[in-house]
């Protein structure tokens, strides 16, 4: 799935991690329940995030240009 920009509230942790506590996609706001695995890469730092109802989705930051984005995964978008 694509990635898409997104509005996201999120603290830095010591440890050199942002940790997501809410989003904004598509005009709804969505607080972040539990935060999954985290990974490093090209694309920039991914954070899995699950909101109410067992949804999870991929919050990705970029340093250049900054700024977040969203990929829904399978579990969210309703296809798994």
């Amino acid at each position: 799935m694509s990635m898409e920009p997104v509005r996201v509230q999120a603290r830095w942790k010591h440890e050199g991690r942002f940790e997501p506590s809410q989003f904004q996609w598509k005009e709804k706001l969505y607080r972040v329940e539990s935060i999954g695995r985290s990974w490093e890469d090209a694309e920039g730092l991914h954070v899995l995030c699950m909101i109410s109802g067992g949804k999870v989705y991929e919050l990705v930051f970029r340093l250049n240009p900054a700024g977040w984005l969203i990929r829904p995964t399978a579990v969210a978008s309703g296809k798994a």
